[in-house]
């Protein structure tokens, strides 16, 4: 979105400032790839059992969830690799199936969360699994997912805005200091609202 922003006011500074974030992201993900899978590979061996009761049960939220990250992983790779190779709108496109995937990741997450808070769209019948569409009526599926989504987007403006502010006061850059202004009433909304 900042892009697109930067696109239409034709000011390349912004489409800088979003790339740069862009990159952040992108490096960041890659560590949280890393060490998600470390944990899983965990949980696999040690809690074989639990894993293949939870997955057995949970199955369709851990599909949506894990289809999101590698779809995830998938539209970082092409809006980075494409920034410069595919036109505007195109690309656009492709972040906007980076927006959509990030937060499909912990809508499947956030069910089985609620789930295990009040165990909703249990079923036995033909065999135990637990039934989505039931689950997501669950009461605390709603509160979980926004607190998530909200908790992590005060979160990034914050780091975002603390990050354009170290740059200011190190290199008395004033265009830093417009970008750390722009994202602390993002940051301070979103927390409220977490």
């Amino acid at each position: 979105l900042l892009k697109r922003k930067g696109e239409r006011k034709n000011d390349n500074r912004i489409i800088n400032v979003s790339r740069e974030l862009m990159k952040f992201y992108a490096s960041i993900y890659a560590i949280i790839g890393v060490f998600g899978t470390a944990f899983t590979v965990f949980l696999l061996s040690f809690y074989p059992d639990f894993i293949g009761l939870a997955g057995h049960i949970a199955f369709y939220p851990f599909a949506i969830a894990i289809l999101a990250i590698a779809l995830h992983f998938l539209a970082i790779t092409t809006y980075w690799y494409g920034w410069d190779r595919w036109d505007s709108k195109t690309h656009y496109y492709i972040g906007l199936l980076l927006l959509i995937s990030v937060y499909l990741i912990p809508f499947g997450f956030r069910s089985i969360f609620a789930f295990l808070n009040i165990p909703i769209g249990l079923e036995f019948e033909p065999k135990l699994y637990l039934n989505v569409f039931v689950a997501l009526t669950n009461p605390t599926f709603i509160p979980l997912y926004l607190k998530t989504i909200f908790a992590a987007l005060s979160a990034t403006f914050f780091v975002i805005a603390s990050g354009y502010m170290y740059r200011y006061v190190k290199r008395e850059d004033d265009y830093a200091l417009e970008i750390s202004k722009m994202f602390m009433p993002y940051a301070t909304v979103m927390l409220l609202l977490t």
